[in-house]
């Protein structure tokens, strides 16, 4: 589902936002005016609401909260910028997109993933990305592909990675589906990072 938002007048040379809530939920019927999410400015918290397209308007999908596209804005090619407050949390910002991280409970955050969470989490995507593109080479049909990354232990610096994948409405025979695990694997370039200096386990099952 896609929806149109408007910030506010004040805020309108906002080139991004990070969205914190959605207020409505998928598929429920919104009118120009309404109040559909709850959106995080450079100048705080705010809310923002639906509209047809116009000029300098975001637009955001509901995949989940903590996620924001702007229709505008370029990509850069991999530079990303992280902002740090002194109350240890911050932002991680790739052209108008944005995610929050916080530092663990032990030392005063718990609000947010921490940056351990998003490397994990770009872990997962980059290799059921990379799965996906092997099946997509073979002809192999699929619903969808889900990694799980678990990190052990759960604070400090990791010790091993867990992987496990799950290949949901996908009838290709035993064989054929562990060679595309396997050639997933090796071509994900998160993944080629970490062969050297971490152990990582795979293994792969069919929902």
């Amino acid at each position: 589902m896609d929806l149109t938002l408007r910030l506010p007048e004040a805020e309108s040379e906002t080139t991004g936002a990070v969205l914190v809530e959605w207020l409505v939920s998928e598929g429920e019927s919104v009118s120009d005016g309404d109040a559909i999410a709850v959106v995080e400015l450079e100048t705080g918290e705010t809310e923002a609401d639906a509209l047809d397209d116009e000029p300098g308007v975001r637009r955001a999908t509901a995949h989940g909260e903590g996620r924001e596209e702007a229709s505008d804005s370029d990509l850069p090619e991999r530079r990303v910028s992280a902002t740090c407050s002194s109350d240890r949390a911050g932002s991680t910002t790739v052209g108008a997109h944005g995610w929050q991280f916080d530092v663990t409970e032990r030392f005063g955050g718990g609000r947010a993933p921490t940056p351990i969470d998003h490397f994990l989490g770009a872990l997962a995507a980059c290799l059921s990305s990379s799965i996906a593109i092997q099946a997509g080479i073979r002809d192999v049909p699929f619903d969808a592909i889900e990694v799980t990354a678990d990190g052990t232990p759960a604070e400090g610096s990791l010790a091993s990675v867990d992987l496990r994948v799950r290949l949901c409405d996908c009838e290709a025979d035993e064989e054929t589906v562990g060679r595309i695990v396997e050639m997933g694997e090796r071509s994900c370039y998160v993944a080629d990072l970490l062969r050297e200096d971490l152990p990582v386990g795979l293994e792969w099952e069919r929902a």
